[in-house]
């Protein structure tokens, strides 16, 4: 959704924050686990459908990173099958391209959400430290830094 919005409302923004999102849901239909394709089918159709090309193509964001204003944070799991880790690829892949602020980490033993106390204290507190920085322009502190 933080990305849909991103290329909708580029100029609406501040900051956005990532979580495990889907950057080409076509691709995610064909990468992901049963569950994420059988919702997307019941809501969207399937990406195979010539007629629901178009859909799946306007609501990829990937295709529009060129129009991202707001610096944005990126956070996955390595191990997300519900939205595979390369949909934040080529995510990050096209805001490089751009030439976009952006960030990313990793969770490398984390799935479709923060299963691990300190990965999930480790995620707010990264994006605490982001927000603050560009959306309130504080400078980071030494503390926060060195939380996370």
């Amino acid at each position: 959704m933080v990305l849909c919005a991103l290329v909708e409302e580029p100029a609406m923004w501040r900051a956005g924050v990532d979580l495990y999102g889907d950057s080409e849901i076509a691709e995610s239909f064909r990468h992901g686990d049963r569950v994420g394709r059988l919702d997307l089918q019941r809501m969207m159709g399937t990406p195979d459908d010539p007629a629901r090309t178009d859909v799946y193509r306007r609501g990829s964001p990937v295709y529009r990173a060129e129009v991202i204003e707001a610096p944005l944070l990126i956070l996955h799991g390595r191990k997300d099958k519900r939205v595979v880790p390369l949909m934040t690829e080529k995510m990050v892949e096209a805001l490089e391209i751009e030439g976009k602020i952006h960030e990313v980490h990793w969770y490398d033993e984390e799935g479709h959400g923060w299963e691990r106390r300190e990965n999930r204290r480790d995620a707010f507190a990264r994006i605490l430290r982001f927000l603050k920085t560009h959306v309130l322009d504080e400078p980071v502190r030494e503390e926060d830094a060195a939380s996370g």
